[in-house]
């Protein structure tokens, strides 16, 4: 943006650490070339907490450069989604400096705010109360989500039939709950389990079987999606450690690392897993083409594991 300004100069921390919620130079590296930072014409975010550090703007800008599209995406931390909508989606203070903001991905904790802010939403999305894209529609904006598609995608890459198919999906907010809509609309059998009750409206809403850490049973699952942080894993593995032993399919949402301490505990009991970075391949092309209309062949899974490893 800045360079868009004929402003040159910008500020950037050196390292990670020492970055905390701000931009370092190995993200701006590899998330931005800053030879096609003035040639842009579509103006793209992910909105969230702690987002600078996100993939999305290495993946996506990624995706434009291939695809020769002028186009740029930001992360853009905030605090409250009704400042998002004011400042940035409606008299846009981007608009101001000739950006528009043509779509954005919507990361925790306002997948279910956002929701105030669209004119229409998707079925799944209205069902799950969660969204994570939102596109421009005439004046305004349409919610959807791709945060099912990487475990329905994964699931049909591995020839599980869905109908009937027992999954216990772990975790509690829109990424949970939009995975357990799109599991039961397409016949499966979906339980949810999570740390606390805030689940438990929406799964009496949906007729889904709800446990918490503490009162879990044994249900025998075909398939384990994890929608928890990795800072979990401690108490999930102490949880289903006779589940795994039954060796379910153990998917793991979160990409934070490329295999966590869940995973690794599924690996030694003999379950199949599919790692987060696998879902994030499927995910970030279905974001894609909801924000742009447009497919690239940059997201396939060794080209994204390349980036996320440099």
């Amino acid at each position: 943006m800045a360079f868009r300004c004929g402003n040159p100069f910008f500020h950037l921390s050196l390292d990670m650490e020492t970055a905390a919620d701000s931009l370092c130079y190995k993200t701006f590296k590899h998330s931005y070339n800053s030879r096609h930072l003035k040639d842009f014409k579509e103006l793209y975010l992910i909105a969230g907490e702690n987002v600078c550090h996100s993939l999305s703007p290495q993946l996506h800008n990624a995706a434009f450069n291939h695809e020769g599209r002028e186009a740029l995406f930001l992360a853009l931390s905030i605090s409250q989604m009704s400042a998002l909508d004011e400042h940035y989606l409606q008299s846009s203070l981007f608009e101001k400096h000739g950006f528009k903001v043509f779509g954005l991905t919507v990361a925790a904790p306002f997948k279910s705010a956002c929701l105030d802010f669209v004119d229409r939403a998707s079925d799944v999305c209205q069902l799950a109360e969660s969204a994570n894209n939102l596109s421009r529609s005439g004046h305004g904006f349409r919610a959807q989500t791709s945060d099912d598609v990487g475990v329905l995608k994964a699931l049909q890459q591995y020839g599980i039939s869905l109908k009937n198919l027992k999954v216990l999906i772990v975790g509690g907010g829109g990424t949970a709950r939009v995975v357990a809509v799109a599991l039961q609309k397409h016949g499966a059998q979906p339980h949810i389990m999570n740390h606390n009750d805030s689940p438990v409206d929406f799964c009496k809403r949906q007729n889904i079987p709800f446990y918490r850490f503490d009162n879990y049973r044994e249900i025998a699952p075909e398939v384990i999606v994890s929608a928890v942080p990795g800072k979990a894993a401690s108490a999930l593995i102490k949880v289903l450690k006779n589940t795994l032993k039954l060796r379910p399919l153990v998917i793991e949402h979160s990409y934070k690392s490329l295999i966590s301490d869940f995973l690794h505990e599924a690996v030694d009991n003999g379950c199949d897993v599919i790692g987060g970075m696998e879902i994030l391949m499927h995910q970030v092309e279905a974001q894609f083409t909801l924000l742009t209309g447009g497919e690239s062949d940059v997201f396939k899974k060794e080209k994204i594991i390349s980036i996320y490893n440099n």
